[in-house]
């Protein structure tokens, strides 16, 4: 089971835009509706606090491995998947994010057959 990291910001444009900066080869589902690379200049023009706000589901994929997103509002948090952690870093670095690397829950049975 992978890591997760929870992000915390108020500049959710700011962090949207910045991974679409950072990153090629992906997909963006955006409430359903999915965006390719060709389509980030859009995405970038259409992006900005509030329309976010209005967004209900936001995943960001590279070859099938979700690398961000969240789930009905971006105020509650972002996740990142814990393979982008140079990223995190870089972006809390300057101060655009906060972030915590989130624990590894065991399943019910993993706790069951302890």
């Amino acid at each position: 089971m992978e890591r997760t990291i929870e992000i915390r910001t108020r500049r959710y444009s700011t962090f949207v835009h910045r991974i679409l900066d950072e990153y090629t080869n992906i997909l963006i589902n955006i409430d359903g509706a999915i965006y390719h690379d060709k389509d980030i200049p859009y995405l970038k023009e259409f992006f900005a606090n509030r329309q976010l706000k209005a967004t209900l589901d936001f995943l960001v994929t590279r070859e099938d491995k979700a690398l961000f997103g969240f789930h009905d509002y971006p105020s509650g948090f972002f996740w990142a998947n814990i393979s982008e952690i140079e990223f995190i870093k870089k972006l809390a670095e300057e101060k655009i994010i906060h972030y915590r690397i989130l624990p590894v829950r065991p399943s019910f049975w993993q706790r069951f057959f302890r």
